[in-house]
């Protein structure tokens, strides 16, 4: 992971388009790294990818964009898969997950916490799994692990249990990504066991600071993408991410996010982003960067709002008592060019008809 991220970086700053990617065998790895087990290594790739701006389709072309939607609502927090047959056990060690800020699905069944990790978790940062679990038994469900890219190399805590210590120690010396605890172990243990496997292999850390980082560089090569208009990529299907953060925290990701949706046609996108700027529980700057980005989209797209939004849109210009927010609501009322809605028609509207 070192190895690709250090080289994807010196690419990223020194090589343009015509470097990064085309048929010859030198400009596969890069595609390939799309595909790579290591997170962090899949979301550089599709940022240098994406900032080269590409005009035609290339290997994998059509992944950039989903790991750039992907990597807008990373929080850098751990989500683990627990699987152990004694289910009281289980809650012990996904609560001691819990209690160190990381998020735990636990199941007695390997197939069924898988199935629920794929749909409710981001990223999967590791599986403590113990030794006596069956349909698939540990070898096989280590196996199936290990067969899809996205899982290969995850950290897997493996939970010894009673007479199937050899076992566990067995798996541990022909996978460098497993690690063997005492089916007891506490939270000392297990982090000592997780801290092993990550500097054994070198893997690269994604907390909190790094994936708002990435979150905010992927909205922002999404923005350029659009801009451009001329490449390979399709940036409407992101355009659910996109729309999902605007309800993040961080008020950055929301502007850079709405940013984004003002250049998408779509009816869904411009009524999330007028969404956001008639929150009245928002920030006032958060508040007219959306109107702004509101506007963007009425005149590059035109009027795409629900008659209820338009509403909302027409008291705030006549009735704000903030001179800002008024002004951003009037500026955009006036880009979404309503001149062809008879006035009747709104104020019936407004009236319930």
């Amino acid at each position: 992971s070192a190895v690709a991220l250090g080289a994807i970086e010196a690419l990223r700053l020194t090589a343009g388009e015509a470097s990064l990617v085309g048929a010859e065998d030198v400009k596969q790895p890069l595609t390939q790294s799309l595909k790579f087990p290591d997170l962090v290594v899949r979301i550089r790739a599709a940022l240098a990818l994406g900032a080269a701006l590409p005009r035609e389709n290339f290997a994998d072309s059509e992944l950039v964009v989903p790991v750039l939607a992907a990597t807008l609502s990373q929080t850098g927090r751990d989500q683990f898969i627990v699987v152990d047959r004694d289910g009281d056990n289980g809650n012990r060690i996904a609560g001691i997950l819990r209690n160190s800020g990381s998020e735990a699905l636990v199941n007695t069944s390997f197939l069924e916490g898988l199935s629920r990790a794929r749909a409710d978790f981001q990223r999967v940062s590791g599986a403590i799994i113990s030794t006596d679990i069956a349909d698939p038994d540990l070898v096989e469900a280590l196996a199936r692990l290990r067969a899809e890219f996205i899982f290969a190399k995850i950290p897997v805590i493996v939970l010894a249990k009673p007479e199937q210590e050899l076992l566990a120690r067995d798996l541990a010396t022909r996978d460098a990504y497993v690690e063997v605890v005492d089916g007891a172990a506490d939270e000392a243990a297990l982090d000592a066991a997780l801290e092993r496997v990550r500097t054994r292999t070198s893997q690269s850390a994604l907390n909190s600071e790094t994936a708002m980082s990435m979150a905010l560089q992927s909205s922002d090569t999404l923005r350029r993408i659009v801009e451009n208009g001329r490449t390979a990529y399709d940036v409407r299907p992101a355009a659910p991410a996109l729309i999902g953060v605007l309800s993040s925290s961080d008020e950055r990701l929301q502007k850079s996010a709405a940013s984004v949706l003002a250049l998408i046609n779509a009816p869904a996108a411009q009524r999330a982003i007028a969404h956001l700027a008639l929150s009245s529980g928002n920030s006032i700057p958060l508040r007219v960067a959306a109107f702004s980005s509101l506007s963007e989209s009425a005149r590059t797209h035109g009027d795409m709002l629900e008659e209820s939004q338009i509403n909302e849109l027409n008291v705030l210009t006549k009735n704000e008592s903030d001179l800002i927010i008024r002004t951003a609501a009037s500026q955009a009322l006036g880009a979404l060019n309503l001149a062809g809605k008879a006035p009747s028609d709104i104020i019936r509207s407004f009236h319930g008809g």
